[in-house]
């Protein structure tokens, strides 16, 4: 028989965030909330266009208990950007020693704690612009509804010139 899962009975916010910063935590936490798989792409500005900073991908498991799993990385050629130490000490794990891919597990966490450890892993891992561009791609047609639905309640905006690229006004 398998042990029981022990449910935190509560996360502490693994880093604070200024206000502009906040709008995307409130974003990733309703995204979380809905509890669809999805991939959230940043982009950053660098050299007069948006160039890829990092990926995570957010899935949901129902073994136990809700468990959220993140996936982050970085993009080619950032990885010297990489907090080691501070992902460590913030119970984020590599795949295997070779991998990318930085993993994290939440039992049963509030949306906004767990968009909170999400976006705290990624600042180490490549920074954090309040200004950065982003993609967000569920992993079906139906949660992509639910998904557009929240980037119009937040005022997610795009422009012709940048693609696909969203922005959040800071």
């Amino acid at each position: 028989m398998h042990d029981p899962i022990k449910i935190p009975k509560a996360y502490l916010p693994a880093s604070s965030f200024n206000e502009s910063e906040t709008r995307y935590v409130d974003l990733i936490s309703d995204l979380i909330a809905i509890r669809a798989n999805f991939t959230y792409r940043a982009y950053r500005w660098i050299n007069d266009e948006f160039e890829f900073n990092c990926e995570a991908r957010i899935l949901h498991f129902y073994h136990q208990a809700r468990q959220v799993e993140f996936k982050i990385a970085p993009a080619k050629g950032l990885r010297r950007l990489e907090n080691t130490e501070s992902l460590v000490k913030s119970n984020w794990k590599k795949e295997n020693p070779t991998s990318v891919f930085w993993t994290r597990l939440m039992i049963a966490p509030a949306s906004s704690a767990a968009a909170n450890h999400l976006l705290s892993g990624m600042r180490l891992l490549s920074g954090f612009e309040s200004n950065s561009g982003f993609k967000i791609v569920a992993e079906d047609s139906e949660a992509q509804k639910h998904v557009d639905a929240i980037m119009a309640k937040h005022y997610a905006w795009g422009m012709p010139t940048t693609g696909d690229l969203r922005f959040l006004n800071t």
